[in-house]
């Protein structure tokens, strides 16, 4: 496996990664096929294509747009708080919230559904 590594130029898991969320997620042998594609390559493959997709919207200028977009929502939620401090009940779940929040914005930007409806948040864990 390490000599096909070094081999190739372009490592890449997402074979693995498609095994793993067949057990993760529980999918049959048939969603798989439907994943995988007539061919079984993952460079032509549904999940590749959407794979490849995915991982060219997480670099570059797109990856930093999502950035500024977290960090000003957490920028904007950490300087409203007032001269008496943050109360925090339950520092776990606030975290969760807040940086599922901010994520949710980064990912989602001004139409973010979770700012709309918060109770998502429980949803996505």
């Amino acid at each position: 496996m390490i000599s096909s590594a070094i081999r190739h130029k372009n490592l890449t898991f997402d074979i693995l990664s498609m095994e793993f969320a067949q057990r993760v997620f529980g999918l049959s042998d048939l969603a798989m096929e439907k994943l995988w594609g007539p061919d079984h390559d993952i460079e032509t493959s549904a999940a590749g294509i959407t794979m490849h997709r995915i991982k060219g919207a997480m670099q570059g200028q797109n990856l930093y747009r999502m950035n500024v977009a977290a960090l000003s929502y957490i920028a904007d939620e950490l300087n409203d708080v007032g001269p008496d401090g943050l109360r925090i009940p339950n520092l776990y779940r606030w975290l969760k919230d807040f940086m599922t929040m901010a994520t949710s914005e980064g990912v989602y930007g001004s139409d973010n559904p979770v700012r709309s409806d918060p109770s998502l948040i429980d949803a996505l864990w």
